[in-house]
């Protein structure tokens, strides 16, 4: 059985399966950060799962407070144990689907920046678009919004598409020679641990009625940026399908 900081070991290298250069995307969004957010900046972590992200930024920056958002008890299970002594470490568990996500989750207007990554591709476009609303409220004068996710392609980028999968196929097939975990491999391994039964438990309860992604395009994505009411929104970063976009307020 293995303990807390095990299981975000096992996760962050199956997460490699699937993104690159998942430590250059990490990086590429603190370096955003440190061009916008003063060094004592509250960041809100959306989605944050087990707190991969958030732990890059607070070592990256020893005076911000991070407060991760996610409505997957099992990985926000792992991400309390393991920071649960560090102060500058905060945990909400509420659901982006609902309407009234960030007021029961009790967040306040303020933020000087929300990030997220590999997380809200599984958000409609109607849902994507008032989460963008809601963020563009809740941050501060000047704050940014950074997401570093796949998007999907458009219609006329079918070449370039495929040989984006082709390479994410060559990075899968590396990652099946180091025996790194798969999606699904590493969710069936946690699940068989009697030390997260009840959290389990409570996903599949919490899941098990969720749609699948629905494709949206890094067009839509910066329009629905724009239409929420951020001034400025772009893509500062791109490997294939794999984008950071940054959207600054006023």
């Amino acid at each position: 059985m293995n303990d807390a900081h095990e299981w975000i070991q096992r996760w962050d290298s199956q997460q490699e399966r699937y993104i690159e250069r998942r430590e250059e995307r990490f990086t590429v969004i603190g370096d955003v950060l440190e061009e916008v957010c003063p060094p004592d900046a509250k960041i809100l972590d959306l989605c944050c799962g087990p707190g991969s992200l958030g732990s890059r930024l607070a070592a990256r920056f020893p005076r911000a407070h991070v407060t991760g958002v996610d409505f997957d008890p099992v990985l926000l299970g792992l991400a309390r144990e393991v920071h649960a002594a560090d102060p500058r470490r905060a945990w909400i568990e509420t659901d982006l689907r609902r309407a009234a996500w960030y007021k029961e989750g009790q967040l306040s207007p303020g933020f000087d920046a929300v990030v997220s990554t590999t997380a809200l591709h599984w958000l409609s476009g109607a849902e994507l678009t008032r989460v963008y609303r809601d963020l563009a409220g809740l941050l501060r004068r000047g704050g940014v919004f950074l997401n570093g996710d796949h998007i999907a392609p458009a219609p006329n980028e079918a070449r370039l598409a495929r040989i984006g999968k082709a390479r994410r196929n060559l990075v899968e097939r590396d990652a099946d020679l180091r025996g790194s975990a798969t999606w699904d491999g590493w969710w069936e391994e946690i699940a068989a641990d009697p030390a997260f039964t009840a959290l389990w438990q409570e996903r599949r309860r919490r899941f098990g009625d969720r749609h699948g992604e629905e494709p949206i395009t890094l067009a839509f994505h910066l329009a629905a940026l724009r239409q929420a009411g951020f001034v400025e929104a772009n893509v500062v970063w791109q490997r294939w399908d794999d984008v950071v976009m940054a959207a600054l307020v006023a």
